[in-house]
């Protein structure tokens, strides 16, 4: 009965004259064989067929959809996928060609990735017979991956040759016995052999009616395999040479499964037969980190691993790739950058301060010519400059060299030896017989330390020292000739960076082709690799175009030149100093003109940014919001409250003791205000604390008994139900919104308010009641709480997303503190507003609370913690956040609270973490994009940018950044900062900082005397004109009243 495949089921036919047999085991194997993998050669030959893919994406995705029916979106992705990896290395791995790519991983080691679209059984098979082939070579067990696109080969530290070396390893003639070889010592050939022992009735799978436990079948097999192939479970210590597979039916049956289901032996013999017909070409490619096709395989499950090893043992995880492909970030990977490779053989070049320092040098270098630089040929076309030089600056300042050396360091754009600094320091090793100076062949003189001298002897036999030197017996080390020429060379290249045979002779006086020979030596002990590393090197026949010879370069260099590299040179930034964070933050919080916008969207996006912050209630509409948008109008404002965009009241009320305070407390201009975002007042008033309702008079508790019982009510209805004056009723508002109680539909509400407290005794008899009444009716519209029910934010805290580092303080404050409801005789359900449904209000201290209509308690559980909350508005705020601006915020979580989100959220790579402004201590993160605009600004230093601004605004950072007096945040005071530098401020009386220029400080003076706030830059000023024209005029006429 043969098999019959039809579709994806087996079935069993009767074979008739067929004479009986075992049915032969017949699987469909899910992984595709080379015949499936033919469809990738296609795409990969149409998207070669261009040189720029951008242009065909659009014809090679309609192309995807006519043929395979997938979507375009799904499509596109596809092609762009492709595009990238020809961006990366060039070329697209095909059937008719295979890329060889090597890159360095983090640990040191290399990862070797063959990009062969032919499928998993063929790949499976051609990278176990490679790792084989590579361990009889370098004596050495690789971590090998396989799946349909190619394998990998993790590297170990030690492993240095060239790719192309790897291209003759397999032939068609040796693939299958290193094949069948290396299945003998995976877990695929044991797992064959049980099924094939059950399947031929050798090992039962059920007894007396019972099914035998796997773990006994899997002993019994065990024991067959070792009556039939002891050699293969024997100690294989014991063993030597290859395993000859027994003359045995199950043997060979298991092999042969092994080599034609699991793997494709006769796809692998076909594809290198078509390699040494040279239908398939084999190119090798060295890049800085892997190239897009490369993901899959660094990151395979482990069903594709070819060795028992664990994932979290496998040496691909240790390689970094993007978080995201495209075509601009990958382009040309193989290209090293020239800054980098200066970078690394300035850092590389050895420090000498004293005599014993410079003769450590001579141990290591064996032979050091003198007379001219170390570079001088290596860089005969390549200077240092830029960043570059001031990288080796700095690293031989981390050196501790006094400035007087680093200039002997870095010369003429390139690095030397100062050999006129060392002189000195050799003489003294001279004098003291520890050193002898001989010449070269090319007429070069050389240093050369005594301990060495039987080295160079061998390497120079025509050299003569000067003195002569006696090698003491305790000392002398005895050398063969090609050991003293290897360890020479060796001493060469531990400092040279990438260098060619050619210039390692030229420099040293030796023959080229003996330096070739002992570069190949130390390559093979895994120190050096060789490639073209140089990108700005000439061709060295520029008529021919012949490319570009093979450089040499130590493991340790390139590795750090890959590293650099990798990180595209974005080093990180230096810290900046505070005068240009001042003008970032100028920029930033749209204070400059050329920031500003204007429209509610403006007023929106200043509401959004300074959100949290209790600013003088005045202060907003008059120095505030004016400063950051363009021709501010007071209906912006208005159309965002009205419309429930945003909020007001009071966050951070001051705590007071209730027998020692006055309850009438009026409402001034300097009350603080904050100004939010409705939809985020819940984390807002998280960390908040509110009055006890105690502290209130006893009006102010009857108007909170009302609103909490009838919601938003309106001025009027409140004076009839109160049965109160307007005057009282306005003392009463402004009580509560002093104290953080209530709020209303419109800023207008609060311009009311205030409007009354400037106008001195607003009750007075002398003031008509019509006037007050008619204004006050058209416009505060609605007034409701602010804060609600304590007892409510206990029942949605224990729902929401609190960090747990406050929920027990959270939970200790609710046990302890009466409801609000009981404070005054009023039943905590009673106070609950009709029009809206509370989903979390603050009590005692810190839970959050919503304002907005609806059942909130699944968007609380999805909502982020307060603290993270928190986390981003201050980076929202500032751009940088570090502890010390944590003194301008009140109502921020503390800072180590801070620190766990800012932590997380720098390993996840949504922020970064470093020094970003210097003069400040502790842990500072920023987003991306204010490191960039730093980094501008401060290559753009500043030209005349004066800012004055009230000592309430946010910016009013004086004595928190720097080491000038504090000035107190009232809204009458005022700063001056010039270029963002604190130049002077008023406080009762203009005072100059001796950072003010002369020249500007009557003008200065006089801006901060008028109370304006203002952004200007001022324009150079000339001996026949005036310093700086007269800024436009401001709304506002004098400092605001207190």
């Amino acid at each position: 009965m043969p098999p019959c495949l039809r579709g994806e089921s087996s079935e069993i036919e009767p074979g008739h004259s067929v004479a009986p047999r075992i049915v032969q085991h017949f699987t469909l194997d899910s992984q595709p064989t080379s015949s499936s993998a033919q469809f990738v050669g296609p795409l990969d030959s149409e998207t070669l067929a261009g040189s720029h893919l951008s242009s065909l994406v659009p014809r090679l995705s309609q192309w995807l959809v006519d043929t395979t029916s997938c979507t375009l979106s799904a499509a596109e992705q596809i092609v762009t996928y492709v595009a990238a990896q020809q961006a990366a290395i060039g070329l697209v791995p095909t059937q008719d060609r295979v890329i060889f790519e090597r890159f360095f991983d983090e640990t040191g080691g290399m990862q070797l990735v063959v990009h062969a679209p032919f499928g998993a059984r063929i790949n499976r098979a051609w990278g176990l017979a490679m790792r084989k082939r590579f361990c009889r070579s370098f004596d050495f067990e690789l971590q090998a991956t396989a799946d349909d696109d190619g394998f990998i080969l993790s590297l170990g530290p030690q492993h240095s040759f060239p790719i192309e070396s790897l291209f003759p390893m397999l032939r068609a003639d040796n693939v299958q016995n290193l094949l069948e070889q290396a299945i003998l010592a995976v877990p695929m050939f044991q797992l064959r052999w049980r099924w094939n022992a059950t399947r031929a009735l050798l090992v039962a799978r059920q007894r007396n009616g019972k099914k035998v436990p796997p773990a006994l079948q899997r002993f019994r097999s065990d024991d067959l395999l070792t009556a039939v192939f002891p050699r293969l479970t024997g100690c294989q210590e014991n063993i030597t040479g290859d395993h000859i597979l027994p003359d045995h039916p199950l043997v060979e049956q298991t092999m042969y499964d092994c080599l034609n289901e699991a793997l494709d032996i006769e796809g692998v013999l076909e594809l290198l037969a078509r390699v040494e017909r040279g239908e398939i070409q084999f190119i090798a490619r060295d890049t800085r980190e892997p190239s897009p096709f490369s993901y899959e395989l660094l990151n395979a499950n482990p069903y594709a691993f070819l060795d028992g090893g664990e994932a979290q043992e496998r040496r691909a995880r240790a390689v970094q790739t993007r978080r995201s492909l495209s075509v601009n970030d990958v382009r040309d990977l193989g290209h090293l950058n020239p800054e980098a490779i200066e970078q690394v053989m300035a850092e590389s070049q050895p420090v000498v301060r004293n005599a014993d320092e410079l003769h450590d040098v001579l141990l290591s270098r064996i032979v050091l010519p003198v007379g001219q630089t170390i570079l001088s040929v290596l860089q005969a076309e390549t200077r240092l400059t830029g960043s570059a030089k001031l990288d080796a600056e700095r690293h031989f300042a981390s050196q501790e060299l006094s400035n007087e050396e680093i200039p002997c360091r870095i010369g003429a754009g390139r690095i030397a030896y100062p050999t006129d600094e060392w002189q000195p320091l050799f003489e003294e090793l001279r004098d003291s017989g520890r050193a002898a100076e001989i010449t070269l062949p090319n007429s070069q003189p050389a240093w050369v330390a005594t301990e060495r001298w039987p080295a160079t002897r061998l390497v120079y036999k025509q050299a003569v020292c000067s003195p002569t030197l006696q090698v003491p017996s305790t000392v002398r080390q005895d050398w063969e000739e090609i050991e003293a020429l290897v360890a020479t060379i060796r001493g060469y290249v531990e400092f040279s960076g990438p260098v060619t045979a050619s210039e390692i002779a030229a420099e040293m006086g030796l023959g080229e082709s003996a330096v070739f020979a002992c570069l190949e030596a130390i390559e093979g002990e895994g120190t050096v690799l060789r490639g073209r590393f140089r990108p700005d090197r000439k061709v060295v026949n520029p008529v021919c175009s012949s490319p570009p010879p093979i450089e040499w370069c130590h493991r340790r260099l390139l590795s750090r030149i890959h590293r650099l590299t990798v990180a595209g040179l974005r080093r990180e930034i230096e810290p900046v100093d505070v005068p240009v964070f001042m003008r970032f933050l100028t920029r930033h919080q749209m204070l400059w003109p050329e920031s500003r916008r204007s429209g509610s969207n403006a007023v929106y996006d200043v509401i959004t940014q300074l959100q949290g912050l209790d600013i003088a209630a005045a202060a907003w509409e008059t120095d505030i919001l004016p400063l950051r948008v363009a021709e501010y109008k007071r209906e912006w404002l208005d159309e965002l409250s009205l419309t429930g965009e945003v909020t007001w009241g009071r966050l951070y009320p001051p705590a007071r003791d209730p027998e020692k305070v006055r309850p009438n407390a009026s409402l001034t201009r300097v009350a603080p205000v904050s100004i939010c975002l409705r939809e985020d007042l819940p984390w807002l008033l998280a960390t908040a604390a509110e009055t006890p309702i105690e502290a209130l008079g006893s009006q102010a508790q009857e108007v909170v008994q009302i609103l909490g019982q009838r919601g938003a009510v309106f001025a009027t209805d409140l004076l009839q139900w109160c049965r109160m004056l307007p005057s009282q009723l306005d003392d009463v508002l402004g009580e509560l919104v002093t104290r953080g109680w209530v709020t209303s539909d419109g800023f207008s509400g609060l311009r009311s308010l205030i409007r009354d407290g400037d106008r001195g005794d607003g009750h007075s008899s002398g003031r008509g009641p019509k006037v007050v009444r008619h204004r006050r009716n058209s416009s505060v519209g609605r007034w409701t709480l602010w804060r609600e029910d304590p007892s409510a934010i206990s029942r949605q805290l224990s729902a929401s997303r609190v960090s747990s580092s406050l929920a027990p303080a959270f939970d200790s404050d609710l046990q302890t503190a009466p409801h609000s409801g009981e404070r005054a005789g009023v039943r905590g359900p009673e106070i609950l507003p009709r029009s809206s449904t509370l989903t979390s209000s603050p009590g005692g201290k810190g839970e959050p609370e919503l304002l907005c209509s609806g059942p909130q308690s699944s968007t609380l559980n999805s909502q982020p913690s307060p603290t993270e909350q928190w986390a981003w508005q201050l980076l929202r705020r500032w751009g940088v956040v570090f502890r010390d601006l944590l003194n301008r915020e009140p109502g921020a979580p503390r800072w180590w609270e801070l620190l766990q989100v800012y932590r997380k959220l720098e390993a996840r790579g949504e922020i970064r973490g470093g020094r970003f402004v210097s003069g400040v201590a502790g842990e500072q993160y920023a987003l991306g994009d204010t490191i960039r605009e730093l980094r501008q600004l401060k290559e753009q230093p500043g030209s005349g940018e004066l800012l004055v601004i009230s000592a309430s605004d946010p910016l009013n950072l004086i004595g928190i950044l720097g080491s000038d007096p504090r000035v107190p945040s009232l809204a009458s005071n005022r700063i001056a900062l010039f270029n963002g530098t604190p130049v002077g401020y008023f406080q009762g009386d203009v005072q100059l900082l001796p950072t003010c220029p002369k020249s500007l400080a009557p003008y200065i003076s006089a801006q901060l005397r008028s109370g304006k706030t203002m952004a200007v830059a001022i324009p150079k000023a000339s001996p026949a004109k005036p310093l700086i024209p007269d800024p436009p005029p401001a709304k506002k006429t004098g400092p605001p009243r207190q």
